[in-house]
């Protein structure tokens, strides 16, 4: 048990570390890891940020709810991930992305 209380401290701290290093004002690109309906913020993306990963819950847009319904958005996919208003904590999914890299 304690080693797990001395990791998730451990993580926590490394995400606020991360965090500083992001410009919020910016777009970026994300992995998506899964779509939960009926929930605030129903995507969960994933992307490497200064050698970890950092997992976000996203709200979405209307655009990506319908690509989510009719099948064309899925798990593995990417999305550009803007912040509304520059807020970390208001992250949001704007459009799907293709990997052309």
């Amino acid at each position: 048990m304690e080693t797990f209380t001395k990791l998730k401290i451990a993580v926590t701290k490394n995400r606020e570390d991360i965090s500083r290093g992001i410009d919020y004002g910016r777009t970026y690109w994300a992995k998506v890891k899964s779509f939960s309906v009926g929930v605030e913020k129903p995507l969960k993306v994933g992307r490497d940020f200064k050698g970890a990963e950092v997992e976000i819950d996203c709200y979405v847009t209307e655009r990506i709810k319908e690509l989510y319904q009719a099948g064309k958005l899925a798990a593995g996919d990417y999305v550009l991930v803007q912040f509304i208003d520059g807020d970390s904590d208001r992250p949001i999914a704007v459009e799907k992305a293709h990997k052309t890299w």
